[in-house]
């Protein structure tokens, strides 16, 4: 099975078991005798699973575990990195890699986030309107604007360079996840993909009923839509995966839709200037 047609497959069965608080059961579409974590990179053979995140969610407050998000929206998006765990404490990899493909397990596989620290913040969006002329524009914080997109493509650089594979694989919840099932769902999807190229989580704020959901879709729009040409224009990357659940899916159809139109319709274009595989939404 070629890696596109894999993450589509795998995306749809991991989903299935949204918000899990323990390793789903392994993917039905791996063959008899198949080794799907033979090539595992060595920083990555170990139960814990390390993500990026993007997020306009509002930060409320410190935890044990770093930072935390809530459902209310922030004009500013955030990004750092969190990291999900597999069992109480760590486990030798032979033995994790083998039980998580067990569909009766012996190890203990509950899943927890362990740690989420946001590492930097862009400026707000959209900035302030003053006039030029006879128009209002938008000002902007070139500055900050700068200093954010290098310290996000230099996170973003060092996670490729752990592994082969010079991939993402953006995760796009649905309309009542919170920030913490979302990064659970990633976990899995990322560790049945075979524990290599980077999982990034794009966290909208969702999570507090369905109407209040679809607006914040609308809000996200704009931030989303930016936060796909930046990751395309990294030169460390090769491919980028769109994995979306539920209203997800449509707030990612909608932002590539605004994509193309803006580049006068072509979709080719579009594709290989965001370097675009597989979009499964």
């Amino acid at each position: 099975m070629t890696i596109p047609r894999a993450v589509a497959v795998l995306a749809c069965l991991c989903l299935g078991a949204c918000a899990a608080t323990s390793l789903a059961a392994p993917p039905t579409l791996y063959p008899p005798g198949a080794e799907p974590f033979k090539d595992v990179p060595p920083p990555h053979r170990n139960n814990q699973v390390p993500m990026i995140y993007v997020t306009d969610r509002l930060p409320e407050s410190d935890s044990p575990t770093g930072t935390t998000y809530g459902y209310r929206r922030s004009r500013s998006v955030g990004f750092g990195e969190v990291t999900a765990q597999y069992g109480v404490g760590p486990l030798p990899w032979e033995v994790f890699s083998a039980e998580s493909l067990k569909e009766k397990r012996e190890v203990d596989l509950s899943l927890q986030i362990t740690k989420a620290s946001e590492i930097g913040r862009f400026p707000e969006s959209p900035g302030l309107a003053m006039p030029v002329g006879l128009s209002i524009v938008e000002r902007k914080d070139a500055g900050a604007e700068a200093a954010a997109r290098t310290k996000f493509m230099t996170l973003l650089k060092d996670s490729i360079a752990r592994g082969t594979r010079k991939e993402v694989y953006v995760y796009v919840p649905g309309y009542y996840d919170t920030f913490e099932t979302s990064a659970m769902t990633l976990a899995g999807i990322w560790h049945f993909l075979g524990r290599d190229g980077v999982a990034i989580l794009y966290s909208w704020p969702a999570g507090s009923g369905y109407g209040y959901a679809r607006e914040s879709a609308e809000f996200t729009l704009h931030h989303l839509r930016e936060f796909l040409r930046l990751l395309g224009s990294s030169p460390d990357l090769e491919r980028i995966h769109v994995i979306a659940h539920s209203r997800g899916g449509d707030l990612v159809v909608n932002a590539l839709r605004e994509i193309i139109l803006s580049s006068g319709g072509d979709v080719q274009k579009v594709q290989k200037d965001l370097k675009l595989d597989t979009v499964c939404p």
